[in-house]
Formats: C-alpha cells, sequence, structure tokens
C-alpha cells in the first residue's frame, strides 16, 4: 500500500543520494530479448525455453529457487519468480562477473521507479542480497528507511565483511516482469555495445537512452 508520505520519502532519497538506481545486469548476449521482450525473471526465462547466456552463480540460485517471500498484495512467489534489481550498479556480484570476463560482455539497465506503482506488478524489497539468511524482506514501502541507502551510494568496493557485501546487494524484485517501457537508461561499456544496443533500440522502436559509460560511472573495473 502506497500513500504520499512514501513517495515523498522516495523522492527525497533519489534527490539526496543520485547515484542510487534500480539497476539490472546481464549479458550483452541477452541484448536483443530483452530489448524485445523486457526483464523477465529466471523461471520464466527457464520455463519457456528462451535461448540466453546464464550469468547465474549456482549456489547462489539453487539458494532463491527455495526461498519463499510475501510481496506487495499479499502475493506470495519463490524469489527466482521474480526480476531482481539492485540500488547500484557497483554491487559485488556486478563485480565478480565483470572481473572474470571482459566487461564489454555485459550491459546495465536503468529502470524507472515508476514501475513500483503499476497494477500489474508487485514487488519486496531488501536490506541485502535476497539468497542470505539474514536479509530482511519488506512489501510495503512505508519500511523504505530500512534500506541501507548511504550505504548503497557510497562509490568504492572495499568490503571487508559478509555484513557489508550483503547490504550492498539489496534488491527490489519486481514480479512477474518488467516491461520495456519502463527502461530509463541501457548502459554498454564500450563503444561496440553502444553500436549494437542502438541498432536493437531502433529494430523495435524503443524510446530509450543509450549511454557508452566512458567514464566508469556505472561499470566498476
Amino acid at each position: 500500500m502506497t500513500n504520499n508520505g512514501d513517495i515523498q520519502y522516495l523522492t527525497d532519497i533519489t534527490n539526496k543520494y543520485p547515484t542510487i538506481n534500480l539497476c539490472y545486469i546481464a549479458s550483452i548476449d541477452n541484448a536483443e530479448s530483452i530489448i524485445e521482450n523486457g526483464i523477465l525473471s529466471y523461471a520464466d526465462v527457464k520455463h519457456n525455453n528462451i535461448k540466453h547466456k546464464s550469468t547465474a552463480n549456482p549456489d547462489v540460485q539453487g539458494r532463491r529457487e527455495r526461498k519463499f517471500c510475501m510481496c506487495s498484495g499479499g502475493l506470495q512467489h519463490i524469489v527466482h519468480d521474480l526480476v531482481p534489481l539492485y540500488f547500484t550498479t557497483k554491487t559485488p556480484t556486478s563485480f565478480r562477473m565483470i572481473r572474470e570476463s571482459d566487461p564489454g560482455e555485459y550491459f546495465f539497465i536503468i529502470v524507472k521507479w515508476d514501475i513500483l506503482f503499476d497494477a500489474n506488478s508487485s514487488f519486496i524489497f531488501t536490506d541485502g542480497n535476497a539468497a542470505c539468511g539474514d536479509t530482511r524482506f519488506f512489501c510495503d514501502l512505508k519500511h523504505l528507511s530500512k534500506i541501507p541507502w548511504a550505504f548503497l551510494s557510497e562509490n568504492g568496493r572495499a568490503y571487508h565483511h559478509d555484513k557489508e557485501i550483503r547490504q550492498r546487494n539489496a534488491e527490489l524484485l519486481i514480479y512477474p516482469k518488467i516491461d520495456n517501457k519502463y527502461f530509463a537508461k541501457v548502459v554498454a561499456h564500450d563503444l561496440a555495445g553502444g553500436e549494437k544496443l542502438t541498432k536493437l533500440k531502433d529494430r523495435y522502436n524503443l524510446n530509450v537512452e543509450i549511454i557508452v559509460d566512458k567514464d566508469g560511472e556505472f561499470f566498476d573495473v
């Protein structure tokens, strides 16, 4: 349930911490499917046999596959039914993925906050990685203050404790999907990625800004 106070608090947070965004990281090989269809949950991709390159950690995915959570509207889902968004592109998870391969193999989608108010969607947010036992889940915007916003807004990766690593991976999870109309920006690491994403945007008539991250604003490499 939302009210004007919740919306104002969210506005204040995004104004105070301009680096806070709703972020999704994906393989550039999956770009066409995502640009065309929006962002689907892990479960939907698997159920519909959609060709994709998985970037998931098998151990983490196993825990997410077994975890149930209560979303807004009183709907219960397993975590794999939901699309995971982070509040920053510079998470321990994205850092690991990018360091283990070429940064040009990935791209980010910055999602509009309006997704929270889509009548056909439900959500839940966390104060850490959804797969961790210590993480708390919230399905009402009145609990937004539980998120460690100041820590998430920091531009760094010197995380020495499990709690810091867990919190830096705080999530907003959306059911059932994120339609491409909610894409605010699509971010490539290099010019080749930018050219590919621009061609796909034009092919599917998607009105979205394509950015090449020349200054390292989004990619932590």
